[in-house]
């Protein structure tokens, strides 16, 4: 993982290159993200909430607002973006997506707060986010080197199960 990416954008990469591996064609990576739900600890920034309509991910769930870069309301609304439908192998779909914010928003803010003020031995954040069918909401303490015992969540698009936090485990089982 990059220290410099969004947990958003590593998620994506990851399922992207799990998917790829098990030869899903263009349409049926489409429908996978279509039945995507994010949760992150912080509103996306502009250029995650944009790849996040581009996507066609469902739903993203957020913790604290993000009134420096927020593409989901606090600058931007890029999730119920108006702009022109995106047109891909002949179909249609509208760009956007159902956005609630300020789920725990006290408690994202202090996990922010602990991270910033102890810095990131591992070079990466203990962002949490999941990725997932709405029947799957689950998760599970990180016992990861990182310690800390981050809550991390899965991806339940298909079953496969990715993580970003600062434990610099990449997947989990």
């Amino acid at each position: 993982m990059q220290a410099t990416r969004h947990a958003e954008m590593e998620a994506i990469d990851i399922l992207l290159e799990q998917w790829h591996q098990n030869g899903l064609s263009a349409a049926e990576v489409a429908e996978k993200f279509a039945k995507c739900v994010l949760y992150v600890t912080c509103e996306p920034c502009i250029m995650c909430a944009a790849a996040l309509s581009i996507l066609g991910v469902k739903e993203v769930y957020y913790g604290c607002a993000n009134d420096k870069f927020g593409g989901c309301g606090s600058i931007l609304s890029l999730h119920s973006s108006s702009s022109e439908p995106l047109i891909s192998g002949g179909e249609v779909r509208q760009r956007g997506f159902k956005c609630t914010g300020g789920i725990m928003a006290s408690e994202a803010v202090s996990l922010l707060r602990s991270f910033y003020e102890q810095g990131n031995p591992n070079g990466f954040g203990i962002w949490k986010f999941w990725l997932g069918f709405d029947e799957r909401r689950g998760g599970g303490a990180c016992s990861g080197s990182g310690g800390g015992g981050e809550v991390v969540t899965a991806c339940g698009c298909g079953g496969e199960v990715v993580t970003a936090c600062g434990c610099g485990r990449e997947k989990m089982v």
